[in-house]
Parts: structure tokens; sequence; C-alpha cells
């Protein structure tokens, strides 16, 4: 979420215990716990999870929510739950030609020439989740296994996959409902806005 500076520090030690890192430096705070990693810079508050996370929501109305609760009149300017997904075909060989009919325009074609080295990408936004809006886009990278090229590794080209960068952003600045009040809705949304994400992910699949 982000707000102008604030004095949002107070409620780090809440998260903290034995056996986790807390990291202060100049202008940025940073927790890790074996649940997820907290990040306070001066203009946001960040909170990450890992991949395989399913309790996120519990951890974002103690943690962010309690933020919210505990300092009421920061000016809170948004809100956003960003999810990431890598999309790998199980036809690596037929890549080139899967990218192109499930990500080439007309318009990215005539810029083209046809050719197997080519690559597209798209993105796209809609209304999501009452007054929400979802970013989605995607885009193609070349990732080379572990090993590779380095000696007694295979020679292994680069595999390419396609990353999805879900965005769904809720402004909090001109809204007829109490900021703090909204981002705690917002956060309830989590399993809601996971599962539509990973819905689009696997639909590229298909």
């Amino acid at each position: 979420m982000r707000a102008r500076p604030a004095s949002r520090l107070a409620t780090v030690g809440q998260v903290c215990s034995a056996g986790n890192q807390f990291t202060p430096a100049p202008g940025l705070t940073r927790v890790r716990t074996d649940g997820f990693e907290l990040l306070v810079l001066p203009d946001r508050v960040q909170i990450q999870f890992p991949p395989a996370a399913d309790d996120a929501d519990a951890y974002l109305a103690r943690v962010l929510g309690g933020i919210a609760k505990t300092l009421p009149h920061t000016p809170y300017s948004a809100i956003g739950l960003n999810n990431k997904y890598e999309v790998r075909p199980a036809d690596s060989a037929g890549f080139a030609a899967w990218n192109r009919k499930t990500f080439a325009s007309p318009w990215a074609l005539a810029q083209t020439q046809s050719k197997a080295q080519e690559r597209f990408g798209c993105s796209f936004a809609y209304d999501a989740f009452d007054g929400a809006r979802m970013r989605i886009r995607a885009e193609v990278s070349a990732k080379t296994p572990a090993g590779a090229g380095e000696p007694g590794g295979e020679a292994t080209l680069a595999s390419y996959v396609v990353t999805l960068n879900c965005n769904l952003h809720r402004d909090l600045k001109d809204l007829d409902v109490e900021p703090t009040r909204e981002l705690t809705r917002m956060l309830s949304r989590w399993k809601r806005v996971r599962e539509q994400t990973r819905s689009l992910a696997r639909s590229l699949m298909r």
C-alpha cells in the first residue's frame, strides 16, 4: 500500500520474534519471517509471500490491517495486490508458434517478418472487485537452466517462458468511503484475486 511518509515503523516490532530477521537502514526497514517478508519504505509498505503460501490473507489482515488500524490518519493513497506467474508450454519446441497464436496482434504481425525468433507479449486492463482496476501484462523471457554452459554442465539451450504480471490497483485518494476501511476490504479479497489470476495463467495452457 502507498502513503506519504509517516511514522509507520512503530508497528514493525509487532511482527518480530526470535529467529526472524530485522534489517533497519536509512529510509528502509525489512523484516523476514518464515511466512512473509515485510518492506517499509518512506512512501509505501510492501509484504511478499512465498509462491506456495496459502494463508497470506491472515498475515495481510494482521500486519497491513494492523498498520492501517494503528495509524488510521495516515494519508493512504492506493493499495495493490500483485501476483506473478511463469508459464512454460509443455511443448517447448512449439513455443514460437504457440506464442504467435496466443499474443500476436495484427498490428504486431505487420511490423515483423514471420521469423521463428520473433516473440510477442500483451497487456490489458479491466475493472474488477468493486472499483479496483486489474492490469495484466504478459512478457516473454529466456531462462537458461542452471549449470548450462559451465564445465560439466549440460549444453542446454535457453527455454522461453511467459511471465504473467497481474496487478489489482485500488485508488484510495478520491473515494466516498473511508480509506482505512476500503484498504481493509481490499486486503480481504486476496484469495479471490489469487484464484482469478491463477485461472488466467492456467487459461494460457489450454
